[in-house]
């Protein structure tokens, strides 16, 4: 993403999300190692919230401001309901994750899992801002 044409929150947001995913991710590969949790568990986690992140990104819409030449994101109504849908998963994981893993194994899924959603919220982002990116 190139900072000049992207405005600073959705870089900031990013920024911050991408270091936040990577906290997770540390933590999770050290449950993974330790043997709290399958590698096929982790991976699974992984992907999944992948999959969630990259809707989730959705939240916010991406266009071209053509007054500030930049890149801005706002909240539509589809961006309000999957909003809702998102936290609600984010308040229900533990409880619907707890029907497979229990204890440690759980706290290690539950991190893969938001390691990948945080993730793909990166990947969804980014994605979208190419989107609404105009020729150079």
């Amino acid at each position: 993403m190139n900072g000049k044409r992207v405005s600073r929150p959705i870089v900031i947001q990013v920024v911050v999300v991408s270091v936040i995913a990577l906290v997770e991710l540390v933590l999770a590969v050290t449950g993974v190692v330790a043997g709290d949790i399958g590698l096929g568990w982790a991976v699974g986690g992984l992907l999944g919230g992948a999959v969630v992140g990259v809707v989730a990104s959705r939240m916010k819409r991406a266009q071209w401001d053509e007054r500030t030449g930049q890149i801005v994101s706002e909240i539509d109504w589809v961006g309000g309901v999957i909003l809702v849908g998102f936290l609600v998963a984010q308040l229900t994981r533990s409880w619907v994750l707890g029907h497979w893993v229990e204890g440690v194994a759980l706290t290690t899924l539950g991190l893969c899992v938001t390691a990948g959603t945080l993730a793909g919220q990166v990947l969804g982002t980014g994605r979208a801002v190419r989107a609404v990116r105009p020729p150079a």
